[in-house]
């Protein structure tokens, strides 16, 4: 039940080293990061030897770009310079609108 709302940002540190991702799809990992992880569907032992063979078989150029989607997002939506801007923006936002309601 807690995996629904976790995220493992130890995935964040795998993704700046610029290194293929093979997770389990934790119900608590947004889709948006499956562009550039691979994915094991189920805790099975059968399914995480067919989502290794299958990691293992994929083409360098298709790991390349998972991992290339992987470093734009931590570059220019993930990092700490990103993160900041959006809460600046979001504060913003609110001390004007604040100030219209006033």
């Amino acid at each position: 039940e807690g995996g629904r709302y976790a995220f493992s940002y130890k995935l964040f540190d795998y993704m700046s080293f610029g290194r293929p991702i093979l997770s389990t799809e934790m119900p608590g990992i947004p889709e948006e990061y499956f562009k550039c992880f691979l994915r094991i569907k189920d805790t099975s032992l059968q399914d995480f030897r067919r989502s290794m063979r299958n990691a293992l078989t994929t083409p360098p150029e298709d790991l390349l770009a998972r991992v290339e989607v992987g470093l734009s997002m931590m570059a220019n939506e993930k990092s700490a310079l990103a993160m900041g801007r959006r809460i600046s923006d979001a504060m913003s936002v609110a001390i004007r609108s604040r100030g219209r309601s006033a």
